[in-house]
């Protein structure tokens, strides 16, 4: 209440002005795009593990800032290879060319150089 006014009784009315306003409009989760888990990323991964495989698929077409970066980059940078590691970090979806980049202290070109070189190695 202490958002509202160090009075109590004009807090209270504040409060109850702020609540009626937002009784007309619409609910702020009508606009969400994508899925909406919360918690901790442990809790995050285990239930989109769980959605159908046709599902998970369609979370590609989450735009970017609503992306969820559910590892730490340093995450995919243990026990791997640094090719697969990009590769990995890279199409989590969570982590940008240049955030990769900055990461190991190259410019982001040198990553996209590295993630062409992967995939063409992959293919064969």
């Amino acid at each position: 209440m202490s958002q509202f006014g160090r009075q109590k009784k004009r807090a209270i009315e504040k409060y109850s002005e702020f609540v009626e306003e937002g009784i007309y409009n619409d609910p702020p989760l009508n606009d969400l795009q994508g899925p909406l888990a919360l918690g901790s990323d442990k809790f995050v991964t285990k239930v989109l593990a769980k959605l159908p495989k046709e599902s998970q698929k369609d979370l590609s077409e989450i735009p970017k800032k609503q992306r969820r970066k559910i590892y730490a980059l340093s995450t995919y940078f243990r026990n791997k290879d640094r090719s697969a590691a990009i590769y990995d970090a890279y199409y989590s979806g969570g982590y940008s060319q240049r955030e990769i980049g900055d990461y190991w202290g190259h410019h982001y070109s040198t990553v996209s150089r590295w993630l062409k070189r992967y995939e063409e190695h992959r293919k064969t």
